[in-house]
């Protein structure tokens, strides 16, 4: 508003000096023209009386002679309908200036202050670039301590695993070493002995062997029972020990639950067998299996096989054969 007025002041001082410059002007032709009438009217002569000496000649004593009139004072044309239409635009001209400086102002003070809020606005983007860079590294920091997290996580999952899996194989070992230490375990206390051999028949041969079994767990054995598979001559021919010897497994776990001996801790029981041959052969393979049940109903296996040379005459002894093993 200001600027406006200060903008009208300046356009009405500049009328001002034109209208006083066109009244200077119009005041100076108005000069001129008297001027020239004065100069185109002659002069009345003087007439001097007293003054004998100059004479009029000719012409000129006749034209001061000729009296002059003046009727009126000549016209000076003036427009001044040019002048206010002049003045009018001069008006005109200035207010549209006017107001078109002051739309210009105004336009100028808009785009500034458009200018003003794209700053800010850039100012606000900038910021909020800034935070989003900052939240996207938070974010990735985030990640990664998440990541280490996981990492560290995973490491002590398998750790756990680790850790539980061998408490778990401990606890079975302990298990099982307890379930060893109060079970019954039953085996031969000495090696078998031949108590009497005859032959009762022309080429028949038979023997009978003494054995001692013994409890050497901790726990009671119900139902021990021991079975001899039949004899076996080729003592080098393992497969038909071992096969023999699991014969005697089978026929021994079909009579457990229903025979046996009770054999408590560190008890012992002697028992025989008589064998019977259609010949004497020189050396044989004694395969048997001593079972038993365990007072929680589980069943024990003791696998036993002997053999024997009859070449040594009295001197001849059981030995263990291929093998002798427990369960």
């Amino acid at each position: 508003m200001k600027s406006a007025v200060l903008i009208f002041a300046v356009a009405l001082f500049a009328f001002t000096q034109q209208k006083s410059q066109i009244d200077h002007a119009r005041n100076q032709g108005q000069s001129k023209t008297q001027s020239s009438q004065d100069k185109g009217v002659p002069s009345a002569p003087s007439q001097s009386s007293t003054d004998g000496n100059q004479k009029p000649t000719g012409d000129a004593s006749q034209n001061q002679n000729k009296p002059v009139s003046i009727t009126s004072i000549p016209k000076i044309s003036v427009k001044p309908d040019e002048d206010w239409v002049m003045v009018i635009c001069t008006v005109i001209l200035t207010g549209v200036g006017v107001v078109g400086t002051v739309a210009a102002v105004k336009t100028l003070r808009h785009i500034r202050r458009q200018a003003d809020t794209l700053d800010e606005h850039k100012s606000k983007f900038e910021e909020l670039a800034q935070a989003a860079k900052d939240n996207a590294k938070a974010s990735r920091i985030a990640t990664e301590a998440m990541k280490g997290q996981l990492e560290q996580m995973e490491t002590q999952t398998r750790e756990t695993a680790r850790a539980a899996q061998a408490a778990e194989i401990s606890n079975n070992q302990n298990a099982a070493f307890f379930k060893m230490e109060n079970r019954p375990w039953v085996g031969m206390s000495e090696e078998l002995r031949i108590l009497e051999k005859k032959a009762t028949n022309p080429g028949q041969y038979e023997f009978t062997v003494g054995y001692t079994l013994k409890n050497f767990g901790s726990a009671p054995a119900l139902n021990t029972v021991v079975f001899w598979g039949p004899i076996v001559e080729d003592v080098n021919n393992y497969n038909l020990v071992k096969a023999k010897v699991a014969e005697a497994r089978k026929s021994g776990e079909n009579i457990v639950s229903m025979t046996g001996n009770l054999l408590l801790p560190s008890a012992e029981k002697f028992d025989t067998c008589l064998f019977g041959e259609g010949k004497r052969p020189p050396k044989i393979v004694i395969p048997g299996c001593i079972v038993y049940r365990d007072t929680d109903g589980s069943i024990h296996h003791t696998e036993l096989s002997y053999w024997i040379d009859f070449a040594e005459g009295e001197k001849a002894a059981f030995h263990t054969a291929w093998f002798q093993s427990a369960d």
